[in-house]
Formats: structure tokens, C-alpha cells, sequence
């Protein structure tokens, strides 16, 4: 009981003390930052429009890959496992805020359907989320090529050079299947 008047007493004393406080009205300085220009795509021009190759040269999935699930179709595969950690330290590269996470998809430079790893040599952020801008455009090639490498219908070097072409005429990369041992 005595512990419920100290509280109903603490809160009248806050009460009192917010109500009878002022709040100024003068203006807060806040940093400047580059004006969120939207380009054709929906994105953000200051979203990274492009891929590093340096830092993102793209990676196989092997039996080594601490995702590493075993065998499909021919190819090793992995299991999409892209920890925060990781998208901090890609995103910090890109210099993309977290703020900014929403603007971009965590991309698979080689998809894991066609043998890609989760390593973070072969992640980026691409421009839109998935289904939008870019993004899409890049997942319809994707599923293009995991369908005809599961079917048996090319190799994966084929499925890797439709990739690499895609990336090297949206971004004008030097992507090439012989980068990954294919």
C-alpha cells in the first residue's frame, strides 16, 4: 500500500512538472545531406548504381562454404544465410546507411540457385528492392537460368555467363564465367 502512494505521489509530481514546463519553438540545426534525388529507377541517385567488382568479384558455392548443402543438378549449393554482421560490412563499403537498407536488395552476384555462395565477395546491394528497378529485372534472368541449369538444358558456366553478361551491360562491368574456375 505504501508503495503505491509513493508512486501515485512521484506521478503527480511529474505531471505537474511537464505541464507547467515550456518547450521553445526556435528552429534545431540539423546536418545537411544530399537531397533525395529519384532517378528512373524509384532509387535514390546516392544509393550505390553500381557494383564493385573489386569487392564484389563473386564467388561459387564449394564444399568448403560454411553454407555449403551439398549437391543439386550437378552444382554444390548453399543455403541463403546473410547474417547482419555482414550487410552492416557490405553496406559500410558502399557507404549505404542503415537507414537505407530498404532502397537496395542484398543481392547474390552468382545467384544460389546456380551455385553462388554466401560469401560476402558475392553480395552487394543492388538498387531497389526485390521486384522493382533493377532488382527485378536482374531476378528474371536469375530464374531464366536456375530454370534451364535444373532442367539440364545448359551448364552451369551458362548459367554464370548469363549473369555476367547481365551485369556487364546493366553496369558495365568485366564480369566472366573463367573468374570463377568455369
Amino acid at each position: 500500500m505504501r508503495t503505491a502512494s509513493i508512486f501515485a505521489a512521484a506521478l503527480s509530481v511529474i505531471v505537474c512538472t511537464v505541464s507547467t514546463m515550456t518547450v521553445s519553438a526556435a528552429p534545431v540545426a540539423v546536418p545537411a545531406r544530399a537531397p533525395a534525388a529519384v532517378n528512373d529507377s524509384f532509387v535514390r541517385r546516392d544509393v550505390p548504381a553500381s557494383v564493385d567488382h573489386s569487392f564484389t568479384p563473386g564467388k561459387l558455392c564449394t564444399p568448403d562454404d560454411p553454407s555449403y548443402q551439398g549437391e543439386a543438378y550437378g552444382i554444390s549449393k548453399c543455403t541463403r544465410s546473410v547474417s547482419t554482421a555482414e550487410k552492416n560490412r557490405i553496406a559500410a563499403h558502399y557507404g549505404l546507411l542503415k537507414s537505407e537498407y530498404s532502397l537496395v536488395e542484398f543481392d547474390h552476384l552468382i545467384p544460389l540457385g546456380i551455385g553462388g555462395s554466401n560469401d560476402i565477395t558475392n553480395l552487394w546491394p543492388q538498387q531497389g528492392p526485390t521486384g522493382q528497378s533493377l532488382a527485378g529485372e536482374k531476378d528474371k534472368v536469375e530464374l531464366d537460368a536456375y530454370n534451364q541449369l535444373s532442367s539440364g538444358q545448359i551448364s552451369q558456366r551458362d548459367a554464370v555467363q548469363m549473369i555476367c553478361d547481365w551485369m556487364n551491360n546493366q553496369y558495365g562491368t568485366n564480369y566472366d564465367p573463367s573468374d570463377y574456375g568455369l
